[in-house]
């Protein structure tokens, strides 16, 4: 098997199973509190949670020590990248690696989610 189908394997796993202990998990931030869009789109959901979190160290203008240590291919500050890291940023925000700054908030995470769920729309 190659290596894509791996980590995406990988990376359904560990959402599926942050699903079910963050259903326990009762800290007044509930993703179903969020009222997300029928369909989440980067532009209008996604973008914004980007930008105030991620685009300081994974922006596709940021190079050397003005990325913090973040990899060069994995940038948010456009849609066609943030599509090719679509899988890594979900592992990283639901695995709260990132924001390094702190967890995202639950409705954060489920608007990322809902976003690779939805197809990835622009």
């Amino acid at each position: 098997m190659n290596r894509k189908f791996w980590v995406l394997l990988l990376v359904a796993v560990f959402v599926g199973a942050s699903m079910v202990i963050s259903c326990a998990d009762d800290d007044g931030d509930d993703a179903d509190d969020c009222n997300l869009p029928g369909t989440v789109t980067y532009t209008s959901d996604v973008k914004p949670i980007f930008d105030a979190a991620c685009i300081s160290c994974h922006a596709s203008t940021l190079s050397g020590d003005d990325r913090n240590g973040a990899p060069v291919d994995v940038n948010l500050d456009n849609y066609d990248d943030a599509v090719t890291s679509s899988a890594r940023v979900v592992a990283a925000v639901q695995g709260e690696i990132m924001p390094p700054s702190g967890p995202a908030s639950d409705c954060q995470k489920a608007t990322v989610q809902g976003w690779v769920d939805d197809g990835t729309q622009e």
